[in-house]
């Protein structure tokens, strides 16, 4: 009798983990449009949840990024989430490890639109569908973590055709340059960001403390800025006797 319990308390096991194991890429649609608020979907989800294909869809635009994925079984045996992340043809993406101290990205080689990445970085509380951006962003890291609060590694990001619209205002950036680098004595990473071209002047400091990114910005109009951007810019606050506005910006990751 006792054999017999035993039998088909491991038949049950096993059923349970097959059913979990062979779970369908669909699974993560759900997932980032949960993170999201919506804003992104996973369109034409093919495979498994651990081991798909499928296109990062912004609801909001036609922005649309292919990408695959294989999780680490191993890792989640560990209690760590290990993902590989790749573009059409296998070309690495990024690798990404996650455990409950540590956060690291490795070998980051990402060609983003910027209209996703925006989804993802969007204020927490802002509702979906309200910021927008357009361009691409280059993402170049051998690789950086955060380990128990303290931020290593370096991260290159490149916003080219940058443009951002909010609240209906579509406002042009030009290419926006951005480096982040551990500081001595700091547990983050920091970086400043400068603007070239575009209907405003963009500079500004920008902090990444374990999950959540902040940044302070100085938002100035240049000779050539249109009326309407002008007036939107004072909108944002009242500028100094330079006539710069300075604006800050939090989001968590």
């Amino acid at each position: 009798m006792r054999a017999r319990v035993a039998r088909f308390a491991i038949a049950a096991v096993l059923a349970v983990a097959a059913a979990v194991l062979f779970a369908p890429a669909t699974l993560v649609d759900a997932l980032v449009g949960q993170r999201t608020q919506g804003a992104l979907r996973l369109a034409d989800a093919r495979g498994l949840w651990w081991h798909g294909s499928g296109t990062l869809a912004a609801t909001a635009s036609p922005a649309r990024l292919a990408l695959g994925w294989r999780v680490g079984l191993g890792a989640l045996a560990r209690g760590a989430l290990d993902v590989a992340l790749t573009v059409p043809g296998g070309t690495p993406f990024a690798n990404v490890e996650v455990t409950r101290s540590r956060v690291r990205f490795a070998r980051v080689d990402a060609r983003i639109p910027a209209a996703i990445a925006a989804a993802f970085a969007a204020p927490a509380g802002m509702p979906a569908g309200t910021l927008a951006a357009g361009g691409v962003l280059a993402l170049e890291s051998p690789g950086f973590q955060w380990a128990d609060g303290r931020g290593e590694g370096s991260l290159e990001a490149r916003w080219q055709r940058a443009r951002v619209v909010f609240a209906g205002l579509d406002v042009d950036f030009g290419d926006v340059e951005l480096a982040l680098r551990p500081q001595s004595g700091s547990r983050d990473l920091r970086g400043t960001l400068a603007n070239r071209g575009g209907d405003l002047a963009l500079s500004g400091d920008v902090v990444v403390s374990g999950p959540t990114v902040s940044a302070t910005l100085a938002l100035a109009p240049r000779v050539t800025t249109p009326g309407f951007v002008r007036g939107a810019l004072a909108l944002l606050g009242s500028p100094d006797q330079s006539g710069i506005v300075h604006v800050a910006w939090t989001s968590r990751l």
